[in-house]
């Protein structure tokens, strides 16, 4: 945050360059440890799982592209979170499926819409990894 708000000085900025320095370092780390992670589940370890979790685009439906009669049509927000394997051909993907009518896109959803996922698998697994960018 205290990048976000100070007075930057120009290119020999003190505080954006500290800011970009830890910001690349944070983001190679992530970038080696998801490639660990990947290797390890392309290894296919039964009871280890590696999994990429996405909150796909808020749809609106119904869907009616290119008629300017749905601007004032009511209509209902539907929300995707996507589970992938990490690596290549390792394993099943999963969506949770809900509607604004059931619960919105707070911190709550997203956490209930984890644990869903995690009550399918049903299994005794020594080790779960989600990957989530936020």
């Amino acid at each position: 945050m205290k990048y976000k708000h100070h007075e930057c000085t120009g290119n020999n900025c003190v505080e954006c360059k500290a800011y970009n320095t830890d910001h690349t370092g944070r983001r190679n780390l992530a970038r080696k440890e998801y490639s660990t992670d990947k290797e390890k589940a392309e290894k296919k370890e039964k009871d280890r799982l590696y999994y990429s979790l996405d909150l796909q685009k808020v749809r609106m439906l119904p869907e009616i592209p290119g008629s300017k009669s749905t601007v004032f049509t009511q209509r209902i927000c539907a929300y995707n979170e996507t589970f992938s394997p990490v690596g290549k051909r390792v394993g099943d993907s999963y969506a949770i499926l809900w509607h604004q009518g059931i619960k919105g896109r707070n911190d709550e959803d997203i956490t209930s819409a984890v644990v869903k996922f995690l009550v399918k698998l049903h299994c005794d697994l020594k080790e779960i990894t989600i990957w989530m960018d936020n």
